[in-house]
């Protein structure tokens, strides 16, 4: 199918730390801002594909985190598909939303990608990452990287990391 959409306008956040501001507001910035730039009302959107890959393993809000972050700038009566594609979340939503207008589905959508990785609690942080692997396959891919480290002399520098300090 040839893709017949169009990007009407774009927003987006300043990327950083972003400590006191949650992934509901940092979403809620860019959608207005998009909007805004598109010339669009909120009750334009017919649909919206929202891409998060581990927002949810950091902060708690697993499932319905499009929903929460369009609900709280008063978008709620709309379909929300989440879009989890680890890196390529946020694309695969666009890709998704374009594919829905070429389609004939739709005439309006939002595509959004947000992230919230960063905790004070760098465990936290790396614990994300965890799951981002074969996780039957996960002890057996450590020992090879313990392995390799310590044939490489790498071993002693990884120490201590994602507890204080990053790699």
């Amino acid at each position: 199918m040839k893709l017949k959409a169009i990007v009407a306008g774009v927003g987006m956040t300043r990327f950083g730390k972003h400590m006191e501001t949650g992934l509901k507001a940092l979403g809620a910035q860019a959608v207005e801002a998009a909007l805004e730039d598109a010339g669009v009302e909120a009750k334009d959107l017919q649909a919206a594909y929202v891409g998060n890959a581990a927002a949810g393993l950091i902060t708690g809000q697993e499932s319905i985190r499009g929903e929460v972050i369009l609900r709280s700038i008063g978008i709620g009566q709309i379909p929300v598909v989440n879009v989890e594609n680890a890196c390529a979340s946020g694309s695969t939503g666009i890709n998704q939303a374009a594919a829905m207008v070429s389609a004939g589905y739709y005439d309006v959508v939002l595509a959004l990608g947000v992230e919230k990785l960063y905790d004070p609690d760098k465990k936290k942080t790396f614990s994300a990452f965890t799951g981002a692997v074969d996780v039957e396959l996960l002890q057996a891919i450590l020992a090879q990287l313990q392995s390799s480290a310590k044939q490489s002399g790498a071993e002693s520098a990884a120490s201590g990391a994602g507890e204080k300090r990053s790699m």
